[in-house]
């Protein structure tokens, strides 16, 4: 089992150009990660908000090399998502995981090509 936490700012979510972040504040959605690596191995991992728009959630063990952070909603079986995005209310594009960093502070969709993610630290006992 994982022990490994990360982090996420939903309100740093890159939407469009007015950052409309209304789905990933939607108290009716809950946050989900997907892990995955080489193949099509991928791991869930649901996600609680710790603090303002702060969400957390362990990382699954394995080897993985990315993670998409997915808002949907709160009866969606991870199996379901597996297969088709279409009981996603939003996600993020595929983001790469960065060692010796657990918070990422900014993410993009798939609309915002243009955008790349911003990674920190962030100490919960602060």
């Amino acid at each position: 089992v994982g022990t490994e936490k990360l982090y996420v700012n939903v309100e740093g979510v890159l939407i469009s150009s007015n950052n409309n972040t209304d789905v990933w504040e939607d108290a009716n959605a809950v946050t989900k990660f997907c892990f995955s690596g080489d193949g099509d191995n991928k791991a869930w991992s649901t996600a609680r908000k710790v603090k303002g728009h702060i969400y957390c959630a362990t990382v699954p063990a394995g080897n993985w090399t990315k993670v998409k952070i997915v808002r949907c909603k709160p009866d969606t079986e991870y199996k379901a998502m597996d297969e088709s995005w279409s009981d996603a209310l939003g996600k993020s594009r595929d983001i790469d995981l960065v060692p010796n960093s657990n918070y990422i502070y900014s993410f993009v969709t798939d609309q915002r090509p243009d955008k790349t993610p911003e990674w920190k630290t962030y100490n919960p006992d602060e």
